[in-house]
């Protein structure tokens, strides 16, 4: 409209201002019409019935909830790659049966500062995780290249692995200067230390 405002001359211009504009219905009136032809059932209003309202709602809690899983998990996990650092497995052997618990009580004790010192590694950064093994286990084996494999049964032995502590030790000495605090020393057992190959 302005281009064409722009060539039209002054006297143009004020008759063209002259001229009679179309009236607009005040807003409140537009709106009272509006309400009695959809009373009237000629404007239809789409609405939708209050379970597919749910079910849409639902639909978007969860695909909010899914990306912000899908995010979450990219950002907490980086990119999959080898442990730089060295790591070491403490493997604790059976007790000589001499050396083993006399009581229960002297058992729940030894639990309990096995317990402690375990929690204190971790607490220092110096522990992964570890587990106290079941007595009873199985040896399986593949005797002379058969095709048989043969399983026997491997009870709480001398020198039998009774459990293992994971190490994020840098180097042997400090897996070393860790095993060496380890209770099952103190009380006569023996430990094995293993650098994990990565």
């Amino acid at each position: 409209m302005k281009q064409e405002t722009d060539e039209l001359t002054p006297q143009e211009l004020e008759l063209f201002a002259g001229l009679e504009r179309e009236k607009m219905p005040p807003p409140f009136l537009e709106n009272r019409i509006v309400e009695q032809l959809k009373g009237a059932g000629v404007i239809r209003t789409r609405r939708l019935p209050g379970y597919l309202k749910i079910a849409a709602a639902f639909a978007l809690l969860l695909a909010v909830f899914s990306v912000g899983a899908i995010v979450g998990a990219r950002r907490s996990s980086g990119p999959a790659t080898k442990p730089t650092q060295a790591g070491y497995i403490l493997i604790v052997r059976e007790f000589r049966p001499e050396l083993r618990a006399k009581s229960l009580e002297e058992e729940r004790l030894r639990v309990k500062e096995y317990g402690t010192w375990a929690r204190d590694l971790g607490r220092r950064g110096l522990l992964l995780g570890g587990e106290k093994l079941k007595d009873e286990g199985r040896l399986l084996s593949q005797p002379n290249q058969s095709s048989d494999i043969v399983e026997t049964s491997s009870g709480a032995s001398e020198g039998a692995t009774a459990g293992y502590f994971l190490l994020p030790a840098v180097d042997y000495n400090q897996a070393v200067t860790i095993a060496r605090t380890c209770p099952h020393i103190k009380h006569g057992g023996t430990v094995e230390l293993r650098q994990i190959d990565f």
